[in-house]
């Protein structure tokens, strides 16, 4: 049973306007990867062509879930939006229920590819270089913790790296739980 974001997907009668609201805001270009919680889509804002990424994640597959102020969501979709982590972290713009799992819409950072994609682009890195990323890294660790989250999955396809400004920013937190 694929996962995907089809028309009938961001538009199910089931959800009220939900599809309706996603379909006057963005624009899908294409697939840009697939994960163990479902597909990431390549999209834009419609009014501005802001770039965001959509991830659509299978309901049947989220074991953790996480309380905030508000309701019970999974940790991937709850993404810390806190000031301390704002700028260290992709963060949510929009989060839609759907029938079978959950829509987010996040931020898309132009200029940015995993740390996978910077090693296998760039070649070896230097220490210096090296150690300008995994000082990001530590520093977003420690404030995600500090807030009581564990990632739990860190590897260089969950760590986006801006090729311009050299802005390191953690991603994917699906496997990710509270600290108890």
């Amino acid at each position: 049973s694929s996962f995907s974001l089809s028309p009938s997907y961001y538009s199910s009668p089931h959800s009220g306007n939900d599809g309706a609201h996603f379909e006057r805001l963005y624009r899908v270009i294409g697939e840009c990867g697939r994960g163990g919680f479902g597909t990431v889509f390549e999209a834009e804002e419609k009014a501005d062509g802001t770039p965001v990424a959509v991830k659509c994640i299978q309901r049947r597959l989220i074991t953790h879930w996480a309380q905030n102020a508000h309701d019970s969501v999974h940790l991937k979709v709850d993404t810390l939006a806190n000031p301390e982590t704002s700028a260290l972290i992709i963060n949510r713009v929009l989060r839609l229920p759907r029938p079978g799992g959950h829509l987010i819409v996040m931020e898309r950072p132009p200029n940015c590819c995993d740390l996978f994609d910077y090693i296998s682009a760039e070649g070896a890195l230097s220490e210096d270089v090296a150690r300008r990323i995994f000082e990001q890294v530590i520093q977003t660790v420690v404030a995600c913790q500090r807030l009581g989250v564990y990632h739990n999955d860190i590897k260089d396809e969950n760590i986006l790296i801006d090729r311009k400004t050299g802005r390191v920013t953690l991603i994917d937190f699906g496997s990710g739980e509270l600290v108890k």
